[in-house]
């Protein structure tokens, strides 16, 4: 039995979303299937890619096949995606978000103001007092 990992179309006309799935090379994609591994949504703003990345891989090893597309989901999944206007979820393995975007740093003692600046200061001390 040859089995692949592939997209079953569901939705309606002209608002398609996606199952990613394990099945038998032979059926039809809106046939039964072994195994659900995620959902993909490209309609949505921002897309929606939910998606079970380490079981895939195991299913690869036993030997599945990916579509074209699934085995670009599985590297964008494995990458983070990087375009702000996709949302990603990943199940069942180590996933971290990249960092937000560091504050920037604050200027350091000798940049924030010349050293004449506090005289001037305790000029006008001194004079207050006198």
């Amino acid at each position: 039995m040859a089995v692949s990992i592939r997209l079953s179309r569901r939705g309606r006309k002209a608002v398609p979303h996606y199952y990613i799935i394990v099945q038998d090379k032979e059926k039809s994609p809106k046939g039964s299937f072994i195994e659900k591994l995620g959902f993909y949504n490209p309609s949505a703003r921002p897309v929606i890619l939910e998606f079970d990345v380490v079981k895939a891989e195991q299913w690869i090893k036993n030997g599945a096949k990916p579509s074209v597309t699934v085995a670009r989901l599985i590297q964008v999944a494995k990458e983070g995606i990087k375009d702000k206007g996709v949302k990603h979820k990943k199940f069942g393995g180590k996933f971290t978000p990249e960092p937000a975007a560091e504050p920037a740093e604050a200027p350091s003692a000798s940049q924030e103001q010349p050293a004449e600046a506090p005289a001037a200061s305790e000029e006008l001390d001194k004079e207050e007092q006198a």
